[in-house]
């Protein structure tokens, strides 16, 4: 045992600790360039900061797809944690979906949104939109009469080494 508790603390929290890092350098670089922007009023210059409207790359709101090996959605869904979400319930196969969804997956994409209710919006949307099998609840077959922009889709291992 370590003569001080902190190194242990640390390490046990350790990713923890790295994430909550990266969320307030993100929330610094955001607002640093959300005031260059307002300054400058330069429109073209947003293209460069922003992923198709998200905020930050790695936003703190996410869209997620899961796909199996004909590259169709299987699964839409929605979390503010990416890395437990996909890794406690998809990656293990021990989520809240049936166990044949989970053998068909063959990869996992995720897209970055602004907010909450954008999440939501995306989630509803594309559900209605691509009809993924399993999910049933939110599939109304709506035929929505506006087109949301399309969104920046990370594979899930790429954007794990991005982020």
């Amino acid at each position: 045992m370590s003569q001080y508790p902190w190194e242990e603390i640390k390490a046990k929290y350790s990713d923890e600790i790295e994430m909550i890092k990266m969320e307030k350098q993100f929330e610094i670089i955001e607002e640093a360039m959300k005031k260059t922007l307002r300054k400058t009023n330069d429109i073209e210059k947003v293209k460069d900061y922003f992923v198709d409207g998200a905020n930050n790359i790695a936003s703190k709101y996410n869209i997620y797809k899961l796909i199996n090996s004909e590259g169709e959605a299987i699964y839409i869904g929605l979390t503010t944690n990416y890395k437990s979400r996909i890794a406690s319930s998809h990656k293990s196969g021990n989520g809240h979906l049936p166990l044949e969804c989970y053998g068909e997956m063959s990869e996992i994409h995720i897209a970055p949104v602004n907010n909450r209710d954008e999440m939501k919006i995306y989630e509803r949307y594309l559900i209605n939109l691509l009809s993924p099998k399993y999910n049933k609840k939110m599939n109304n077959n709506n035929n929505f009469r506006f087109k949301l922009p399309k969104l920046r889709w990370f594979e899930y291992d790429n954007y794990m080494k991005l982020f």
